[in-house]
């Protein structure tokens, strides 16, 4: 059993997944995972899995974003606000006029379903641009009482959890509260790629708690079909690999849980973000000083930018075609190809 001293020990760098702490703060409690530690008396002491370390210890990279939080936030939040967006022609009559739009039992029609491609970590930031823009034009024409709160974001498990990186887990943490500020609330799901990569299994309550979010009224989606940052990535050649094939079954299984869980038809959003990859290179990780310091500087940095295609609903046409047939992959084909279009050719990939 642990002490009343040794529950009340104050902390100020966490990271739970991995059982790493450091002590040196007066506004967190530390309820220690892996038993008592009546020993401890240095107020500048790493745990690990149970075991004491030094300082020295910890890879520089953690302790640099650790020590950064307060300015990464910020950097986000000025970021964000500054993003640029480029939407087509006819883009917001379109959009409100689908959004207003009542289905046979006098319901909203159409829920908010944003579909983007995917090159690097800070596209999770970028798109809450995006979002939240969204969320005023469809606020303006919706009655109170179906008024949206957001998006929910399906996002891997492992970086929730620090599998795929660290300091990237730890990036992220720091920047999740401004995410859902802007009305983009990460919903974490075990991907393939967790499976087969980070041996991680499925989560039994994943629906369940997308659908409480559903519940809140987070009933617009962000997905980044292709599941990963691989398009970002530099290739053998020196290269940049561009689009990369989508998850077999990430559009249709969304489209299908809007059906059950809110009802409504989907009014598709391609869209693309820039800048990411200038941000945080996906090759080596590593945050661009240059745009931190230009996003904290700059009153008005003009560090990413959004282009957006024309709504697509999904009770009209090829794509209701797509839906309701069983090749999911030319399903995925038909948005990636839509996506690549607001792309230049180097970055098309398998879609170009």
């Amino acid at each position: 059993m642990r002490s009343e001293k040794e529950t009340n020990y104050k902390i100020d760098y966490i990271d739970k997944p991995n059982g790493l702490y450091y002590s040196n703060s007066k506004n967190r409690s530390l309820n220690f995972p892996y038993g008592s530690y009546s020993d401890v008396k240095s107020k500048k002491t790493f745990f690990e899995n149970g075991q004491i370390i030094k300082p020295n210890d910890v890879p520089f990279r953690e302790k640099l974003i650790h020590w950064s939080g307060p300015l990464i936030r910020t950097a986000v939040e000025k970021g964000i606000t500054a993003t640029s967006m480029e939407f087509p022609e006819g883009f917001d009559a379109s959009f409100k006029q689908a959004i207003s739009e009542r289905n046979a039992r006098g319901k909203r029609k159409y829920s908010i379903f944003i579909v983007s491609r995917h090159h690097s970590h800070p596209d999770g930031f970028i798109i809450a641009r995006l979002t939240l823009d969204l969320k005023a034009k469809a606020n303006s024409v919706l009655p109170k009482d179906e008024q949206t709160a957001g998006f929910f974001m399906p996002l891997a498990q492992s970086l929730e959890d620090g599998q795929q990186d660290k300091p990237i887990m730890k990036v992220y943490h720091e920047i999740k509260p401004t995410m859902e500020s802007f009305g983009l609330v990460p919903a974490p799901i075990v991907r393939a790629k967790d499976k087969s990569e980070y041996t991680m299994e499925q989560d039994s309550d994943e629906e369940a708690r997308i659908r409480a979010l559903v519940a809140k009224r987070y009933n617009g989606v962000m997905l980044f079909p292709e599941g990963t940052t691989t398009s970002g990535k530099t290739n053998e050649y020196g290269q940049v690999n561009g689009m990369v094939n989508f998850e077999l079954n990430a559009i249709k299984k969304l489209y299908l849980f809007l059906r059950r869980n809110v009802d409504t038809e989907s009014l598709f959003i391609p869209a693309a973000t820039f800048g990411g990859r200038e941000i945080l290179n996906p090759d080596n990780k590593w945050v661009s000083p240059v745009r931190l310091l230009t996003a904290l500087v700059s009153p008005y940095p003009a560090i990413a930018s959004i282009k957006v295609g024309m709504p697509i609903r999904s009770d009209e046409g090829q794509v209701q075609e797509l839906l309701r047939g069983r090749d999911r992959k030319a399903l995925n084909d038909y948005f990636g190809h839509i996506i690549a279009g607001l792309l230049a050719q180097s970055e098309r990939g398998v879609y170009a």
